[in-house]
């Protein structure tokens, strides 16, 4: 309810201005503080309100032979389709022959200066046979119509990037329909299954279209068939779709019609007569069978089952979280619209990341063809840019995030046609320059091109084969399998570097060996000597050399190599302090080219790192600062990357303000990229390398493996100070898994794959060890390992002793140290000493004002709605206890003493002795693990239990501190202790000890100034009041007569009082009680600290000082809690601990109890566990500064509507440090609670719906809630 809440204030359609500025603003910041209180499946999905209104916007699904654009149209349904082999052309060899003759003439042109004259000679004698590479084309088009369904309600389409599945949902009439699409791998077909929840009202027509000139549509067998052919070439195709239904079927005017069905899935898949790139015989009828054959006869459920298998397969080996500031509860588009305005959204960059695997997986699977430029989504017979193989960066970049993010197996392709271009290039590399070896240039298509294409001043560009080859040596870094390097990596590479070896030239004026004719890549013309070539080839010698020296292969080649490469055009600096893009020094600073192809040897090779040469580093730096941000798509991916290795987190983070610029249409632009609706990435028009390179550069900020060692974290953005990543990989054959708080790395695991020695760096830290194949090691901030350090135990022996106190509705006005009305009376002169030695807290929040849901946050760390205690009937299961749980692990002692109140026992401590329920004041028995005797015992109205009790004499508030102290003196001494003391006290019906009869009674109790004539003018709503007040005797429990439950009735106070005399009277008699109470429980820890002290225990003791919630004291006429008005809301905190602590210090942090488990826990030693949703508070004991990502305010919801007489109508909200907003909703979530029915019990009035509304308070302005 609250998600969907936030959706539709966020756009505008409950309040109205200005009052929704005011409420978006606290919506914003309080969701940072609520990042985990929505379900993890939301961060991984696109979602939309509305069907696609073009391509660009239609969800893609595909599965390496198939991909589709699915539109989500209700009247129509759209799904756009592509099969991968499709292409215009035939099998051909590009080379033109006889091209090597002009070549000497082409390089002396360009050495004398006559660039122009090289140009025209290498345009008409150089080039490729036919100039120009063929195009990939789509498919056809599926429609289904759906007759009657063109008005609809509850629209909802999404793609569901963790189960690779596309939905569409809405309703007509109150009949819900359901689309699900999925492209399955292992089916070889993309199946739409349609569903509704009314019996037979599924009615729709099926039909084919397609782009190309020939077409045939037909239906036999119970198959709807489409054949094309394209135009200008020798490809051919069938696409099939057939039907499984319980409803009737019909083919008419070449439409299938579906009627009378309540459930319908069309299996769609398609062929062609493609073989290979050399061999176009297949028949695609036989082909298109044998793939159908793959559904025949399977339910829907079985294939969803089996594709969600395969794909999460691969990709649920990765998985990242940056946090969320609550935008993930807004729709796909309305995110990409608010990014420009307020550029924090660190979900939908964990998104992008995750897409951009989802994309790769999707488009390159094993016996597919590599992603093209539209990874294998095309809509036009003419694509931009033949949506082809673009080598000199699109490509390649399409692959940066195959081995990095643990898609390896996605890779294969891509190799696969490196290879396959090794053959192809073996002409052009004879034909063109006359070398052995084989070449590839700035271009290829499905039949392997690879001659110079398009024009010389791009196309003569002859080290597209380098880089390529550049990827089967990254495969191996990566996978370290040397029978790959062996048998497939080396002879590609050596065949390669053959070339180069006889192709490179002297450099007459220098000496060096340079490239000739060549350039830098669309920029600058054809030239000797760009320094791209140079990085790509000088690395391409050295990987040989190296994989030579690992297979024992060394040779006089190989030597030749290492010769060679000292021999190449180094890198240089310039006359600007830039990186040369040339040999010579002719860069210009205003140039503002999407290609930064001279900063290759940054990224993604490593000819230079801060390793290598911090000179040249700071060269290419300064070359990319002149290129400037602004680019294309793909380009400001390959920024990011950049900027990532150049160690400037935040510059690499400032261009997802420019990627995630909202893009539409398709006009081509060589600036301005962007993404598309759909987060497709926009050139603009869409080209998918941009997707891969941004996702790639998001991992280089987290980890980079380059150099000679892993550093962890070496380029983390402010905006990313919060995050988790598993599954990401390095260089060598390891997987890390790691965590970060506030910028810093909280814990870190590494997974050997391959057994090679490891050396990892984390800022100024660096740890070298060797490793064993498929072992794990864990290590800590430090890098160090804490197996090393013993065991958890002897670790544990320098760590803090922790000892948590909680009184039970003890708040913060009952606090000398607060400083409230209260505190002339000195009701806590022990307390008050604990805040003078240590920290007193000031915005400490509850998240559930009632005691059972608020003791489950702090044992859980985390929201009701994630523990599942919700209210006093809930239950807490035993392995839930997290808190204890994770203390024990790391070596201490625990214990519980007093009041445990959550009905489970508390058996993950080592000791316990808890009252059972509320428990009695007097005389308590408390049930234990140590000793006992087994007794019924009643823990509330709906449980009893039979339990080993100990029965003691006295006031419990006496009884539980002699057992804190009992338990301090047999402990187990060689261990720290983790002691949660537990105070019954002052609950009400207050019942304080004998001794306290007299204290406060002759003293009159201050009293809230909003106390009398409530409910003020201003204060509450109809919720609250009721229409014309007609409620206020109804809603809330009072101190006047008001209420249903007033205390003046409790203490029997005469009705012929006045009603202001009476007031007051209930007042005094209320608070004196509750001072009493207090009274008890602040002796009693006078007591406790004396014992610490005399026994050396105070000052390595953490001693934290609470009350499970607030308490109402008379504001606004109200008694008890429930509500999240301050006095209710609001806890108090005092920690003591002079390792960490000034002593008399005051912290504002907004802190909720979500918080209190993981600041243990951080105080422990011990890293807060995932599925813990509280942070850690420790650097505010400390003393610094809230981070930017510290919560700006804290979530609240009161689940227990109209119950106990108290009538608190249920209500949740958010507050920050000037708002809060409350929501009061008007009804119960459930009549059944805990699992059993409980409406009639207690004073429960469940049944009852009261009026709905909301309260907004300024708390600058207004901090007694006065005025809503």
């Amino acid at each position: 309810m609250f998600k969907n809440l936030l959706n539709k204030l966020s756009r505008g359609m409950i309040l109205q201005k200005p009052a929704r500025r005011i409420l978006l603003i606290i919506i914003a910041a309080i969701a940072v503080s609520c990042n985990n209180m929505y379900n993890d499946e939301e961060s991984l999905k696109l979602f939309y309100n509305q069907p696609a209104a073009e391509w660009t916007e239609a969800l893609p699904v595909g599965n390496g032979f198939l991909g589709a654009m699915v539109y989500g149209t209700v009247e129509q349904e759209h799904i756009q389709f592509n099969e991968e082999t499709l292409w215009r052309g035939r099998p051909h060899d590009y080379a033109h022959k006889g091209a090597y003759k002009y070549l000497e003439e082409i390089r002396k042109l360009l050495f004398e200066g006559k660039n122009e004259e090289a140009r025209k000679l290498a345009g008409k004698e150089f080039m490729s046979i036919p100039l120009r590479q063929m195009a990939y084309q789509p498919f056809g088009d599926l429609y289904i119509e759906f007759p009657g369904h063109d008005t609809y309600t509850d629209y909802k389409r999404e793609l569901d990037i963790s189960r690779a599945v596309c939905k569409t949902t809405y309703k007509i009439n109150e009949v819900s329909y359901k689309r699900e699409i999925i492209a399955s791998n292992p089916h070889e077909a993309i199946a739409v299954n349609i569903r509704s929840d009314k019996k037979e009202s599924i009615n729709c027509k099926i039909s084919f279209d397609t782009e190309h000139e020939f077409r045939k549509v037909d239906f036999s067998d119970n198959l709807l068939t489409l054949e094309v052919e394209v135009k200008d070439g020798v490809l051919r195709g069938i696409a099939g779709a057939r039907v499984l239904t319980d409803g009737k079927l019909k083919f008419s005017d070449g439409k299938l019609f579906i009627s009378g069905a309540s459930d319908a899935t069309i299996y769609l898949s398609a062929a062609t007569n493609f073989k290979n790139y050399m061999d176009t015989s297949n028949d695609p009828a036989t082909v298109l069978k044998s793939r159908l054959k793959k559904t025949e006869g399977l339910e829907y459920s079985k294939i969803l089952k089996e594709h969600i298998k395969d794909y999460q397969g691969l990709f649920n080996r990765f998985t990242v979280d940056f946090g969320t500031n609550g935008r993930d509860s807004l729709t796909t588009d309305e995110r990409l619209r608010l990014y420009p305005e307020s550029n924090d959204d660190p979900g939908l960059v964990a998104l992008y990341m995750q897409y951009g695997r989802y994309l790769l997986i999707s488009s390159s699977r094993k016996g597919t063809q590599p992603a093209n430029l539209q990874g294998i989504w095309n809509k036009e017979l003419k694509p931009p840019w033949e949506s082809k193989y673009t080598t000199n960066i699109n490509v390649e970049m399409n692959y940066w995030p195959a081995e990095l993010l643990n898609l390896s197996e996605c890779h294969e392709p891509f190799l696969k046609m490196v290879e396959e271009c090794a053959v192809t290039g073996r002409s052009v590399a004879k034909e063109h320059y006359n070398c052995d070896g084989w070449v590839l240039h700035h271009n290829t298509d499905i039949w392997r091109g690879a001659a110079p294409i398009n024009s010389a001043p791009y196309g003569v560009w002859p080290t597209g084969a380098a880089w390529v080859c550049t990827h089967m040596w990254e495969h191996f870094l990566f996978t370290q399998d040397t029978l790959f390097l062996y048998e497939r990596a080396y002879p590609v590479m050596k065949e390669a570097a053959l070339f180069y070896s006889q192709f490179l030239i002297e450099d007459p004026e220098t000496g060096w060996l340079i490239s000739s004719p060549s350039c830098s890549p669309e920029n600058g013309g054809l030239v000797a000597g760009p320094k791209m070539d140079h990085q790509l080839i000088r690395l391409l010698f050295r990987q040989c050399v190296e994989i030579a020296s690992i297979l024992d292969l060394e040779d006089e080649f190989t030597e030749k190599l290492s010769v060679m490469a000292e021999q190449i055009a180094p890198n240089q600096v310039g006359q600007y302090g830039q990186l040369q893009e040339w040999l010579d020094d002719r860069d210009d600073p205003e140039n503002k080219h999407r290609h930064v192809s001279h900063l290759w040897g940054v990224h993604p090779g490593d000819d230079i790192t801060w390793e290598k040469s911090t000179d040249l580093m700071e060269a290419a730096r300064q070359s990319l600062v002149f290129r400037g941000d602004d680019a294309t798509g793909w380009s400001l991916g390959w920024k990011i990357n950049l900027w990532a290795r150049f160690l400037d987190g935040d510059h690499a983070f400032k261009m997802f303000d420019l990627l995630f610029r909202p893009k539409g249409g398709d006009k081509t632009s060589l600036t301005g990229g962007g993404s598309y609706l759909n987060l497709f990435d926009a050139h603009p028009p869409f080209q998918i390398d941009g997707n891969f390179g941004a996702t790639a550069g998001i991992a280089e900020m987290l980890i980079q493996s380059h150099q000679s060692y892993i550093e962890i974290l070496p380029a983390l953005p402010k905006a990313l100070d919060y995050g988790s990543i598993s599954g990401v990989c390095a260089r060598g054959g390891f997987e890390l898994s790691f965590s970060w708080e506030n910028g810093m790395l909280q814990e870190l695991g590494i997974l050997s794959k391959a057994g090679m020695k490891c050396k990892l760096i984390y800022r100024n830290k660096e740890i070298e060890f060797d490793t064993e194949k498929n072992k794990v090691y864990k290590l800590n901030a430090d890098l160090i390992d804490p197996a090393t350090l013993d065991d958890n135990k002897k670790y544990a022996k320098n760590r803090p002793n922790i000892l948590f106190i909680m009184s039970d509705d003890h708040c913060a006005r009952a606090i000398g140290a607060y400083g409230s009305r209260l505190a002339s009376l000195d009701p806590t002169p022990n307390i008050d000493k604990l805040a003078e030695d240590g920290m007193i807290f000031s915005n400490v929040f509850c998240t559930n004002s009632i005691c059972k849901p608020s003791r489950a946050n702090i044992i859980t760390g985390q929201y009701c709605q994630t523990n599942g205690v919700l209210d006093l009937y809930s239950v807490l299961p035993a392995e839930r206890h997290y808190l204890p749980a994770e203390m024990k692990k790391a070596g201490y002692t625990t214990a519980v003493i007093g009041k445990w109140h959550l009905k489970n026992s508390p058996e993950n401590f080592d000791y316990y002795c808890v009252i059972p329920g509320q428990g009695r004041y007097y005389n308590p028995i408390m049930y234990t693990n140590k000793g006992g005797v087994k007794k019924k015992v009643r823990f509330d109205s709906t449980l009893e239990r039979e339990v080993p009790v100990r029965e003691f004499k006295g006031h419990s508030s006496d009884v539980i501190t002699d057992e804190v102290i009992s338990f301090l003196e047999t402990r187990d001494k060689s261990k720290p202790f983790f002691l949660m003391h537990h105070y019954k006290a002052p609950h009400d019906m207050f019942v304080y000890a004998e001794r306290y009869k007299d204290y406060l009674s002759d003293v009159e109790i201050p009293e809230p100034d909003n106390m009398y004539d409530q409910p003020a003018p201003g204060f509450g709503s109809i919720a609250t009041r009721g229409v014309n007040d007609s409620l206020i005797h109804d809603i809330g429990s009072s101190i006047s007569r008001r209420g249903r439950r007033n205390y003046g009735r409790y203490y029997k106070l005469s009705e012929e009082l006045s009603e202001r005399e009476f007031t007051h009277q209930s007042y005094q008699n209320y608070a004196r009680d509750y001072l009493r109470c207090v009274k008890g429980v602040d002796d009693n820890m006078g007591r406790l600290m004396k014992y610490l002290k005399e026994n050396d225990l105070l000052d390595n003791t953490v001693i934290i000082y609470t009350g499970d919630q607030g308490m109402m004291l008379g504001e606004h006429d109200y008694m008890d809690k429930r509500w999240m008005y301050e006095e209710a809301m609001r806890m108090p905190l005092i920690i003591r601990f002079p390792d960490k602590i000034k002593a008399g210090s005051e912290c504002d942090w907004m802190v909720n109890n979500t918080d209190f488990a993981p600041t243990m826990l951080e105080l422990a030693g011990v890293k807060k566990p995932d599925y813990m949703q509280g942070s850690s508070f420790v650097r505010a004991l400390e003393g610094k500064k809230e981070t930017s990502k510290w919560k700006k305010g804290t979530y609240y919801r009161y689940w227990m509507h109209m119950a106990h007489s108290h009538n608190n109508p249920a209500h949740f909200g958010i507050r920050t440090k000037k708002y809060k907003l409350i929501f009061f909703y008007g009804c119960d979530f459930s009549n059944v609670h805990g699992g059993k029915e409980v409406t009639k019990y207690g004073g429960n009035r469940y049944w009852v719906n009261t009026p709905v509304a909301w309260e907004f308070y300024d708390l600058e302005k207004d901090p007694r809630e006065m005025n809503n």
